[in-house]
């Protein structure tokens, strides 16, 4: 399928991540706010939903330097609170909160957030990718060229030249009440303290295009790009333990984060192997809180096709099992915080003494049905 060789092709290009190109950019035709110019209500951020505790930025590329060297990219949730504050709301484990927290920190930590940057450094930074690995680097690797990159004008961290609108400013860690905002799971999340961004310096293009996603009920548009390049990660690393895994996906459809299905064949796996990939994909992929494994017959990419397979393959008490107090996403509203789930794994593949038998239209009823539909062309 056409999202089978997207996967296949991001994994390639991952592979060989390429540094950004650092230069000083003439932004001599921008539009530069700084010091008591500073406004954030000049930029056109929407409140997405009834409730929301206000306006948000949620497509913001979020650039700070990383350790050991090189830049990491986030994309957090960002609350407009005065001209020149915002939220930037980030789970614990991610890599600003981690330089934020650090008990070593003796300085601000100083970011820049892209609107409209790249489209390889929005995606790129869709994922989550180990402590030591840049997305800025590994957007260079997707689009097969390094990013250019120019030196920030306020702080000591570099912004993408190719964007629409930059923001620069610095965590110092003070907090402020953030929230409540919709997310990706189509539920309000409740209000609490949330890092603090003074803003230093905004500057854009002259007419700049506002890049912002949806976030609501799925399907929306962060889920869209979200984990796309993790679920090519995640392949990657089943199929180096696992030669009969063929692909891997999770759904857009219903957030992403919760199911993920999994494409073997099945003929070659030895007794036990599959309960053992099941287990297996808790560790590549520790979100989901269902995990399918089906045939190589079916299109892992139409929920419709996965859903045939549990109702005909699938004996509930056979062919699943629960691993008990595992980790999801700290947004699941199913529990407490932090998000502690069970996890059902599922077999949907054929089985010894499977009695199903799929037959098709012939090829003459397939001509036909063809040249039925080119009349109405």
């Amino acid at each position: 399928t056409t999202e089978q060789s997207m996967t296949d092709h991001n994994l390639e290009r991952i592979k060989a991540p390429l540094s950004p190109k650092i230069n000083d950019y003439d932004f001599s035709d921008w539009v530069v706010m700084k010091d008591d110019d500073i406004d954030l209500y000049k930029l056109p951020h929407p409140t997405w939903n009834v409730g929301d505790g206000g306006p948000f930025i949620t497509a913001g590329v979020v650039i700070a330097a990383q350790t050991g060297g090189g830049f990491n990219g986030g994309i957090y949730r960002m609350q407009i609170h005065s001209k020149n504050t915002c939220g930037v709301y980030m789970a614990p484990d991610h890599h600003v909160r981690r330089l934020l927290e650090s008990p070593d920190r003796k300085d601000p930590v100083e970011i820049s957030v892209a609107l409209g940057p790249p489209p390889a450094l929005f995606i790129a930074a869709s994922s989550d990718f180990g402590v030591n690995e840049s997305e800025v680097s590994i957007a260079g690797a997707l689009q097969g060229q390094a990013l250019e990159f120019s030196p920030g004008m306020t702080v000591n961290v570099p912004c993408p030249v190719q964007s629409e609108i930059i923001i620069e400013g610095v965590l110092d860690g003070a907090h402020e009440e953030e929230g409540p905002f919709v997310e990706f799971t189509g539920y309000a999340t409740g209000s609490g303290p949330s890092p603090l961004m003074k803003v230093t310096a905004i500057y854009h293009r002259p007419e700049p295009i506002y890049h912002a996603a949806y976030v609501g009920k799925p399907p929306n548009e962060t889920a869209t790009v979200w984990r796309e390049i993790e679920e090519s990660v995640a392949l990657n690393l089943l199929q180096q333990r696992f030669p009969i895994v063929r692909g891997l996906h999770r759904p857009a459809q219903i957030g992403r984060d919760f199911l993920a299905v999994i494409q073997v064949d099945a003929e070659r796996a030895k007794p036990g192997m599959i309960g053992n990939l099941l287990l297996g994909c808790a560790y590549c992929l520790p979100r989901p809180k269902y995990v399918i494994v089906v045939d190589n017959d079916i299109d892992i990419y139409r929920l419709e096709d996965v859903l045939w397979a549990m109702g005909t393959r699938v004996d509930p008490q056979r062919d699943s099992f629960f691993a008990p107090n595992t980790m999801t996403s700290g947004l699941d509203p199913t529990g407490p915080t932090p998000p502690l789930t069970s996890k059902l794994l599922i077999d949907a593949t054929k089985k010894e003494g499977f009695r199903g038998r799929v037959n098709v239209p012939t090829e003459d009823a397939f001509e036909f049905a063809k040249k039925i539909l080119a009349n109405y062309k």
